[in-house]
């Protein structure tokens, strides 16, 4: 197991790598507690909203305790290739969510909503490799590559909308 993840987690620059003492997968929202390390796939939207999405059949959330942070040391391993597989939403289904998501706008029901697509690849090769070109091409500061045993997850989002601290969870600004 492994996690690797930018400053802006900590409120530092650069990666900073953890160990990973334990892995929960909480069903729900409602079993989201304590601290820790979380992780929320976009099949969740399916459970917030009524916008239908083809699910990935992965955990929809997973609680990491970390321990042990400290700089990454950068390493390339080697070499990797992608080949395009499919997407979560056909050309046609992204365009039926926008509208979708246009009249709950005008309806007043949100003012903004993101969107997602998953794209899936045939990959071979490093993925830790893969990881650290897509975080230098795109320096966010809420990526993170994580490893385990089931899967990978590597995430570049540039927004952090919740942070919970304590007993105390609070909406960021983007």
């Amino acid at each position: 197991m492994k996690l690797i993840f930018s400053g802006g987690f900590i409120n530092q620059e650069g990666l900073y790598e953890a160990s990973i003492e334990s892995v929960e997968f909480p069903k729900s929202l409602e079993e989201v507690k304590g601290d820790g390390f979380y992780v929320f796939s976009y099949d969740l939207t399916k459970d917030l909203t009524s916008i239908e999405i083809k699910e990935s059949g992965f955990p929809k959330i997973a609680k990491l305790k970390i321990a042990d942070i400290k700089p990454y040391s950068f390493g390339y391993k080697g070499a990797y290739t992608l080949n395009f597989a499919e997407s979560s939403l056909s050309k046609e289904e992204f365009k039926q969510a926008v509208r979708k998501i246009k009249q709950y706008i005008e309806n007043g029901v949100v003012y903004q909503v993101n969107l997602t697509n998953r794209f899936d690849f045939e990959f071979s090769g490093d993925i830790e490799s893969f990881f650290l070109d897509f975080f230098h091409r795109q320096p966010t500061p809420y990526a993170f590559y994580l490893e385990l045993k089931e899967f990978c997850i590597i995430s570049g989002s540039m927004e952090l909308f919740l942070e919970k601290k304590g007993n105390l969870l609070t909406s960021k600004p983007i």
